[in-house]
């Protein structure tokens, strides 16, 4: 549950909770230091049925004696009972091209007909607007039936689109995920008590055969427009970079993973740094130079911190918004002293958040997927500076 305000505390999320006749555990995440909230909170449900009731029906209204909406998202890890030893291994895919209409409900129950082990589904979405990406993940018990999935949904049509189906990134010492190397790559034939439902759903979509392949060619034809839009706007991108350094930087270096985080107001501890990036992929380094107002983020993956660019740019932390970029690798050491010049005073206004042009500008870049929460520990932290960035 996030976009709390800050008077938002404990007994009030308990009593919203229970005004709509829910049992709910609060778990409200607050500031090591100083105590204020972080503005999020992990709320358990008594049953996975009354969590995804809430979800579907309570998301997006308006929350009581507030002006914000109800911003409600499925816990990534860290939330309530969430231990690792009591966790059963998970196998994902990566589902893109997704409609606008598509939700995590919808998304669920298109999977969960056919495939009895897929126990839940994310829609990833924009951060500040709440609208779908276009792409998210759903979640497996059974390993096997992952495979099926992964083959036999491929191109079958969400909402009003065919959906692209391929295997998430793997979270790093996921026992669950390390296993798929062992599985050979044709699925196993299909169990006899789900042949018969799988059979009719062939012959539906072998009648719908004549007006897919119109959908298809018209889908191809968007496909090819959109690579040559992109290839305009990465030229744009070039140039607006250009002009403004301060939102968008570059790197040289096309292994650099380290994202630059300015505009921080203190106090902020490195911990609570890499609980907001943590989302995005497996952080490796998180370090917060004292009396800079900036930090470090490094992700193991390219993709996890250009995904993190991309979502977090503006992003409100205690009074300011935050400001990012590419980190420095090695070869840009004559850059360094002018990424961590000091920011204004709290007192001064935040940085303004990223243009309507820029928030477009990232639509077109066809950012690569990672479905990645695992944490490490950040002890041995080196100068981000003199980092040695994984190939």
């Amino acid at each position: 549950m996030g976009d709390l305000d800050s008077w938002m505390d404990e007994q009030y999320l308990q009593q919203l909770w229970s005004s709509k006749g829910e049992n709910v555990v609060v778990k409200l995440i607050r500031d090591k230091r100083s105590g204020n909230s972080l503005g999020y909170a992990f709320i358990g449900f008594d049953s996975s049925m009354s969590a995804q009731r809430a979800l579907a029906t309570v998301h997006g209204t308006k929350m009581p004696n507030a002006q914000r909406p109800f911003r409600l998202n499925w816990a990534s890890g860290g939330g309530i009972l969430d231990k690792k030893e009591d966790r059963a291994p998970e196998y994902s895919l990566f589902v893109g091209d997704l409609s606008n209409d598509v939700d995590e409900t919808y998304l669920l129950a298109m999977f969960r007909q056919r495939y009895a082990s897929c126990h839940s589904a994310k829609v990833m979405t924009d951060p500040v607007s709440g609208l779908s990406r276009g792409y998210g993940f759903v979640r497996f018990h059974d390993p096997l039936e992952q495979q099926e999935a992964l083959t036999e949904m491929n191109g079958i049509y969400c909402g009003h689109r065919p959906i692209r189906i391929s295997l998430a990134t793997p979270k790093g010492g996921s026992t669950g995920h390390s296993s798929l190397a062992a599985l050979s790559p044709p699925p196993p034939a299909p169990s006899s008590s789900s042949s018969k439902s799988r059979h009719l759903y062939q012959q539906q979509q072998q009648q719908q055969q004549p007006q897919q392949q119109q959908q298809q060619l018209q889908q191809q034809q968007q496909q090819q427009q959109q690579r040559i839009q992109q290839q305009q706007t990465q030229a744009r991108y070039h140039q607006l970079a250009l002009q403004a350094p301060a939102l968008v930087q570059q790197p040289t270096d096309p292994s650099n993973t380290t994202v630059f985080v300015g505009g921080l107001s203190a106090p902020l501890h490195e911990d609570e740094l890499r609980q907001y990036f943590s989302p995005f992929g497996e952080v490796t380094y998180v370090k917060i130079p004292p009396g800079k107002g900036c930090g470090f983020v490094q992700y193991v993956s390219r993709q996890s911190a250009e995904m993190a660019i991309e979502s977090m740019n503006g992003f409100q932390i205690g009074q300011s918004r935050i400001r990012l970029s590419w980190g420095r690798s090695q070869n840009d050491k004559g850059l360094v002293s002018q990424q961590q010049q000091p920011v204004t005073s709290s007192s001064s206004p935040p940085p303004p958040p990223p243009s309507s042009l820029f928030n477009n500008l990232f639509d077109h870049m066809s950012l690569p997927h990672h479905h990645n929460y695992s944490s490490t520990s950040t002890s041995n932290f080196t100068n981000p500076m003199s980092l040695q960035h994984p190939g």
